[in-house]
């Protein structure tokens, strides 16, 4: 292999901020706007202990990406998250590459084994998602060349307009973003074994939807 791979664990935290702030600029054309604590090594702990206790929790999996001859030193992260299981069985794809190793088959050998794993006893997934800018024409190509198929475009799917202030907004005394991280975490309390939220007889789920009772995937819950 041209690389090797780290798990997730908040000593790698130092290495994370480095290899984001080498690439803030690079990368910044293909990813929403990141708060600037992202690219500090304190930032990256709080990051790294909620993706080691996704791990825990079968929600995500992760590889960071180092060369051979600076094997402390982060070059790259290949990870699937939205991990799903039940009817689902399947997952989010995500990847970047340091800009300086950029067209050497780094990420399409690391993504090669990623899917591997994916798909293989360990993990046995049924389906991996990608989502790529259509303006990203070498992701697009990694991702043909690893066989995924192009189903559609979406449209208006991530606000990218850079500007936060609006988390920050209060409602009720307090901030909008304390409100969403609620709500992305609430569905936890209804998790049944199957992976699935049970939310019993509701007759108005989502406030229009009033076919959504019982075992519903978390991701329309």
């Amino acid at each position: 292999s041209a690389f090797i791979t780290h798990g997730n664990t908040v000593a790698l935290s130092s290495a994370v901020a480095a290899y984001l702030q080498r690439n803030r600029d690079a990368h910044a054309r293909w990813n929403p706007p990141m708060p600037s604590a992202v690219f500090t090594a304190e930032g990256q702990a709080e990051r790294l202990a909620n993706a080691v206790r996704a791990e825990g929790e079968g929600r995500e999996v992760g590889w960071w990406l180092a060369l051979h001859e600076a094997p402390t030193a982060i070059v790259g992260h290949a990870r699937l998250s939205q991990i799903y299981r039940g009817p689902f069985c399947s997952a989010m794809l995500g990847y970047a590459i340091d800009h300086a190793h950029e067209g050497r088959g780094l990420m399409h050998e690391a993504l090669q084994a990623l899917l591997a794993d994916a798909f293989g006893p360990r993990l046995g997934l049924h389906r991996v998602q990608a989502n790529a800018r259509v303006e990203n024409v070498r992701s697009l190509s990694l991702l043909d060349r690893l066989g995924f198929e192009r189903e559609g475009l979406a449209r208006e799917y991530l606000r990218w307009t850079g500007k936060l202030e609006w988390l920050r907004e209060e409602v009720a005394g307090r901030p909008v973003l304390n409100y969403l991280t609620e709500y992305a975490h609430n569905w936890k309390q209804f998790r049944q074994p199957s992976g699935l939220a049970d939310y019993g007889g509701l007759l108005n789920l989502l406030e229009c939807v009033s076919t959504y009772v019982h075992q519903v995937a978390s991701l329309n819950a």
